[in-house]
């Protein structure tokens, strides 16, 4: 995998919220790149050596708890559901799939920011803020809106395949539209397999099923 893909990726899992946080701040994580081409990634400053520094941001409230090996995850009530259930129905897409992808990009987060340009609750980089018309990707109802435009451009361009345009908001277009399948990059395919998984909660809560957990572990 390219160098820089492999940076994305690393730097997603962070902001996406997969480690537990307090209150958001920026950690530096040290970037090592061995003869062979071995890439190492740490959290200790090597002592000697060629090395890259990457700053990330935790999200502001923990949405990934770990339990056994796994991560335990529980459904949010956030203060943008009702801008979140209003942007689904504009576009036609189930509110338990909006809420599943906006905790795993950024739980909740309307200020998460990736050293990759990433921002807000959906995570938009700027190509995407522009492309979908969101002047500020941290006023959180501009930033909910041009997402939501932007899963449903997706949800289109892939004729309503679900899994198809979450690999795409993931790993960009042009990596689902060369195999028209989900890239066989371990991030993408966990990630697609937790949003799946975490809408399913959410839908339970919003049906108010009888017997629905009120957690799932996701890898």
């Amino acid at each position: 995998m390219p160098r820089l893909t492999l940076i994305s990726f690393f730097i997603s899992v962070f902001c996406a919220g997969f480690l537990a946080g307090r209150d958001a701040y920026a950690e530096e994580i040290y970037v090592v790149r061995g003869s062979r081409g071995v890439v190492t990634f740490t959290s200790r400053k090597p002592a000697a050596g060629k090395f890259d520094t990457l700053r990330y941001r935790r999200p502001a409230r923990s949405t990934f708890v770990k339990s056994n090996g796994m991560w335990k995850v529980k459904p949010i009530t956030s203060p943008f559901d009702s801008l979140i259930e209003s942007a689904a129905l504009e576009h036609g897409i189930e509110t338990a799939l909006l809420k599943a992808l906006i905790h795993v990009e950024s739980g909740f987060n309307p200020k998460a920011v990736s050293p990759a340009g990433a921002m807000g609750l959906m995570q938009l980089i700027p190509g995407t803020a522009k492309r979908f018309g969101v002047s500020n990707a941290f006023h959180a109802e501009k930033n909910i809106a041009g997402g939501t435009r932007y899963l449903r451009f997706l949800l289109n361009r892939y004729r309503g395949n679900e899994t198809l345009a979450l690999a795409a908001y993931n790993a960009g277009e042009g990596s689902v539209d060369r195999t028209l399948s989900v890239p066989p990059y371990p991030e993408t395919q966990t990630y697609v397999r937790r949003v799946m998984k975490i809408r399913g909660l959410y839908r339970c809560v919003e049906t108010g099923a009888k017997g629905c957990a009120n957690s799932v572990l996701v890898q």
